[in-house]
């Protein structure tokens, strides 16, 4: 396990593999455990953006682990999707909530969490639309499948 420091965020990255088959394997295997938005990225190996947390292999005994997220609410903000998330401007949101990264087959969707109720999630939206998010839609997470929350 590495954890990589990107702007002012922190990406938590499993390891560098030979092959994109070999990381899709892996990454089937990490779906099934439950953490649905992980996804495969590539990134250059520079030391001195990353620190190792854990050095093993990823067949480890779980037991002894902590999964300590909970989400302060199921209420997120859809942003955008795009085909090149290098596209993104992640500093135009990064005060808006918690910046999450979700794949669909080749999409990346751009997706903020973080809020504690509904209401905190709708003036998220506003926010983000007036930004320039002119698409942005109030969404609901249930177990990793996102939902539109429909709005009277």
């Amino acid at each position: 396990l590495y954890r990589f420091f990107k702007s002012s965020s922190v990406k938590i990255r499993l390891g560098f593999f030979g092959t994109r088959g070999e990381a899709e394997d892996i990454l089937k295997n990490v779906k099934s455990k439950g953490y649905n938005d992980a996804f495969i990225t590539r990134d250059i190996l520079a030391s001195s953006n990353f620190e190792i947390l854990q050095s093993s292999s990823f067949e480890t005994d779980e037991e002894g682990w902590v999964n300590d997220y909970n989400p302060e609410s199921s209420y997120k903000v859809k942003l955008a999707s795009y085909l090149d998330p290098l596209k993104f401007q992640v500093d135009n949101v990064l005060d808006l909530g918690r910046l999450e990264q979700w794949t669909k087959g080749q999409w990346t969707i751009f997706i903020l969490g973080g809020y504690e109720t509904i209401d905190e999630a709708r003036q998220a939206r506003i926010k983000a639309i007036n930004r320039g998010f002119v698409d942005a839609e109030l969404v609901e997470d249930d177990q990793g499948i996102l939902s539109r929350v429909k709005e009277r």
